[in-house]
Formats: structure tokens, C-alpha cells, sequence
């Protein structure tokens, strides 16, 4: 969890949050020299880095909340999969009749 720098907003702070991943990776590889060919020999490496959001830290002289990001896409995802599933039961239904 990343915090960045308070807002001072009227008698309130913000405190942003966020959330870094990130994922780091390598390998290699050698081939042995046969008769024909020559010896290969070949090295990689890779990485993922991400930052997101997480929501803000709303404090107050009385107190302190935590007010989360709503993540649309998961809720349009669920929402989907809903609808289509509910379709899916419905037309069903309706054939068996």
C-alpha cells in the first residue's frame, strides 16, 4: 500500500491510497555443442508493474474514515454475467413449456 501527500480541503484532510504490484522474472538457458552445431545459449527477463487505486483517508477533528474506490468494471462484469445467466434461465424455462 502506497499513501500519497494529505489535501487539506476546508476542515478535513484527504489521504489518497493506492495499491503497487509489481512482478519480476528471469531465466536462461545452454545447448550443449553437438557434432553439426554450434552451442546456443540465450538469457531473458521480464517484469509487471501496476498501481490502482484503493480509495482515500477522510479525516476529520472527530473522525477517521476510510471511503473505498468503486471499481466499475468489476461491477459491469457481475452485472453482466447476471443478465446473461437470468436470460439463459428464462429462455430455457420458456423451451420446456
Amino acid at each position: 500500500m502506497v499513501y500519497g501527500e494529505p489535501i487539506d480541503l476546508d476542515s478535513k484532510r484527504v489521504l489518497p491510497v493506492a495499491k503497487v504490484n509489481y512482478y519480476v522474472g528471469g531465466g536462461g538457458g545452454y545447448s550443449d555443442m553437438s557434432e553439426k552445431e554450434p552451442v546456443a545459449q540465450g538469457e531473458g527477463g521480464g517484469g509487471y508493474f501496476s498501481v490502482k487505486p484503493v480509495g482515500v483517508f477522510e479525516i476529520t477533528p472527530e473522525k477517521v474514515k476510510f471511503k473505498p474506490i468503486i471499481n466499475m468494471y468489476f461491477i459491469l462484469t457481475i452485472l453482466s454475467v447476471v443478465t446473461l445467466g437470468l436470460g439463459f434461465l428464462l429462455k430455457r424455462n420458456r423451451k420446456f413449456k
